[in-house]
C-alpha cells in the first residue's frame, strides 16, 4: 500500500511540474495600458503607480503644496517639537533609616545595593548630554546630573527624577535643585528603609496627586503601599498590601506609575493626548494657513521639472485607470489561453428560488442543472488549479 501511494505521489508531482513548464512557456510578459494602447514595457508604469497610490491621480487629491515661507518653516520645526507619543516625568525618592525630615532625604546622594538594582530595572541609564527623547525639564549641561533612567516604548516615553543621580551642593541645605524636579512631579516612587511607614506628607508639594512606597522584607519580598490625593481615581495594577519579588518589582511599579499618572492627566480641563495635538497641529497650521492651490499639473511637475508633457501624460494615465471600461479592459483574461481548471466552490447553502429555479447560490447568481450539475453559482468560484488525472485522496482513503 505504500509503494501504490508513492506511485500516486510521484504521478501527481510529474503532472504538475509539466504542466507548471507548459503554462511558463506560453504565458505572456505582464502588459501596462497606455492611452488604450498594450506595450510591453514602460517607463511610466512604476512612476505612475507610486503616485497613484500617493493620491496624486485622483480627482480629489489627498496631497497639496505648500507655501514656502519663513513662517512656514518655523511651524514646522514647532511640530517637530510636539511628542507623537505620551511622555511621563516620575520622581523616585530614596528614605534611608531614621530619615524623616525632608532636607535629609533629599540630601540623599546613594542608595542602598537593593534600590540600585531596583533602579536599573525601572528603565535603562541614559547621558542626559547626548539624549535626543523625552528629558522631563532636566538640563543637558550636568546642573542636574550626567544621567537618568529612562524607559520608551511605542507609546510612552518616561523619565525618572531620581534624586541620587543629581548632584548635591553641599551649600543648599533645603536642595531646592532637586526639589524643583520632584516636587513637581504628578507620581513618586519611593523607597524607604525606614522601619516606620512613609508619610506622603514629607515632602511638601502642590503635586505629587500618587505615591508608590516600597518597603523591603527581612525575607528578600517587598511590600508595596500606594496613597493618592481624593481627587484621584483609583490606580493599579499594585495596591496596598501586595508583596513582590525583585524580578517583578520593577515592571509593576513602571507601569502602575504610568496608570496613575494617566489618571490625574485626564482629569485636568483641556488636556489632549499628544497625537491628537499633533493631528490638530497639522490639519490647522500647515495644511490650512500655508496651503497653495494649484493645478494637478503644476503638481505633477515639480516630479518631473525637465519635462512637463510627462506629468501631463501620467495624469491622463490615472484618470483612465481610475475609468471602468479600462479596468475591464485590464482584467480581461486572454481569449487565446486555454486552461483546464477545476473550481473549489463554496458549500454554503442558500435557499431554492435565489436566481434560476435550480440555483442553490445566493441571489442574482445564475445556474442550470445542465452547465453547472451541482447547483452551484458561477461567483463561487476562487482558487483554480489544474486538473489532475483522478483524485489522489478518493484513491487512498481507506487504505491506512
Amino acid at each position: 500500500q505504500v509503494q501504490q501511494c508513492e506511485a500516486y505521489i510521484g504521478k501527481f508531482t510529474e503532472q504538475e511540474a509539466a504542466h507548471f513548464t507548459k503554462r511558463t512557456e506560453t504565458r505572456s510578459p505582464v502588459t501596462v495600458v497606455m492611452d488604450g494602447a498594450v506595450t510591453a514595457q514602460s517607463k511610466l508604469a512604476i512612476p505612475r503607480l507610486l503616485l497613484r497610490n500617493l493620491g496624486f491621480l485622483s480627482e480629489k487629491s489627498r496631497s497639496h503644496m505648500l507655501v514656502d515661507s519663513s513662517r512656514m518653516r518655523r511651524s514646522l520645526k514647532e511640530l517637530d517639537r510636539i511628542k507623537g507619543r505620551e511622555t511621563l516625568k516620575v520622581g523616585i525618592v530614596y528614605v534611608g533609616d531614621s530619615q524623616e525630615d525632608q532636607n535629609l532625604i533629599l540630601g540623599n546622594a546613594a542608595g542602598s545595593f537593593q534600590y540600585q538594582s531596583f533602579v536599573d530595572g525601572l528603565g535603562w541609564q541614559v547621558p542626559l548630554a547626548k539624549h535626543q527623547g523625552f528629558m522631563g525639564g532636566l538640563v543637558r549641561s550636568g546642573k542636574d546630573g550626567k544621567a537618568t533612567p529612562y524607559w520608551a516604548s511605542e507609546k510612552y516615553e518616561m523619565l525618572f527624577h531620581c534624586i541620587t543621580y543629581m548632584p548635591t551642593d553641599p551649600q543648599d541645605k533645603k536642595h531646592v535643585g532637586k526639589k524643583r524636579h520632584v516636587g513637581n512631579d504628578i507620581v513618586q516612587v519611593v523607597w524607604s528603609d525606614h522601619k516606620r511607614d512613609y508619610n506622603p506628607k514629607t515632602i511638601s508639594s502642590q503635586f505629587n496627586d500618587a505615591h508608590i512606597v516600597v518597603y523591603p522584607l527581612s525575607n528578600g519580598l517587598y511590600r508595596i503601599e500606594t496613597y493618592k490625593k481624593d481627587k484621584v481615581a483609583a490606580f493599579g495594577p499594585l495596591v496596598s498590601g501586595m508583596v513582590l519579588s525583585l524580578p517583578t518589582l520593577a515592571p509593576l511599579v513602571r507601569w502602575t506609575s504610568i496608570h496613575a499618572y494617566r489618571h490625574v492627566r485626564f482629569q485636568q480641563e483641556g488636556y489632549r493626548r499628544p497625537y491628537h495635538t499633533r493631528a490638530k497641529y497639522i490639519e490647522e497650521t500647515v495644511s490650512q494657513r500655508y496651503r497653495e492651490e494649484k493645478a494637478p499639473e503644476d503638481m505633477l511637475s515639480y516630479f518631473f521639472p525637465d519635462d512637463r508633457d510627462v506629468a501631463v501624460t501620467l495624469l491622463k494615465q490615472g484618470k483612465s485607470t481610475n475609468s471602468p471600461s479600462t479596468a475591464a479592459s485590464t482584467n480581461s483574461p486572454d481569449p487565446e489561453r486555454k486552461t483546464e481548471t477545476t473550481s473549489y466552490t463554496s458549500r454554503r447553502k442558500t435557499p431554492r428560488g435565489a436566481g434560476s429555479p435550480n440555483a442553490r447560490g445566493p441571489p442574482n447568481f445564475q445556474g442550470s442543472p445542465k452547465s453547472n450539475p451541482k447547483g452551484l453559482g458561477s461567483g463561487f468560484i476562487g482558487y483554480q488549479r489544474p486538473r489532475a488525472e483522478g483524485n489522489l485522496l478518493s484513491k487512498t482513503r481507506g487504505k491506512h
